[in-house]
C-alpha cells in the first residue's frame, strides 16, 4: 500500500485590533449587504408557515377525536368491549397535548415578533435571530 499525502495551503486572516465600540457591527436591515436580514425574514414567514400547517392539522385532530368517542359510544351501546379503544384514545388525548402547547408557546414567540416590525421586515438583528431561534427550537418541541 502506498500512502498519498496531500498538502493544502491554508491563509490565515486575523481581525485588525481596535476599539471594540467602532468594530462592533451595527444591527440595521443594512447587516451583512441585506443577505442576512432576507434570510432572517424568509426563516420568519415560513415558521408562520410552519405554524398555520400546524394549526390545520392540529384542528383535524379534534375532529378525529370527537369521531372515535362517538364510535366508542356506540359500539358501548351495542354491548361491545370498548376497553382498549378507551385506553388508545386515552392515550391519544395525552399525546396530542404535546404538540398543542408547543404551538401556543412558538405562537406567542412569533406574535410578539421581537426583531420584527408589522410587515415582518427585520428592524433588530439581534432581537430577530433570538425570535426565530426561540420559535424554532418551541415547534421543534
Amino acid at each position: 500500500m502506498g500512502l498519498l499525502i496531500t498538502v493544502i495551503p491554508v491563509n490565515f486572516v486575523y481581525a485588525a485590533p481596535g476599539d471594540t465600540a467602532t468594530n462592533t457591527p451595527e444591527t440595521t436591515d443594512k447587516d451583512a449587504g441585506g443577505f442576512v436580514v432576507g434570510i432572517m425574514e424568509r426563516t420568519y414567514a415560513f415558521q408562520n408557515k410552519m405554524l398555520d400547517y400546524l394549526d390545520k392539522r392540529l384542528s383535524r385532530t379534534d375532529e378525529m377525536q370527537s369521531r372515535a368517542q362517538n364510535k366508542i359510544t356506540s359500539l358501548k351501546q351495542q354491548g361491545k368491549n370498548v376497553a382498549a379503544l378507551e385506553v388508545a384514545l386515552d392515550e391519544f388525548y395525552k399525546r396530542i397535548s404535546e404538540p398543542n402547547q408547543a404551538k401556543v408557546k412558538a405562537k406567542s414567540i412569533l406574535d410578539f415578533h421581537s426583531g420584527f416590525d408589522g410587515n415582518r421586515k427585520v428592524i433588530d438583528v439581534v432581537l430577530a435571530r433570538e425570535t426565530i431561534y426561540y420559535s424554532e427550537a418551541a415547534i421543534k418541541d
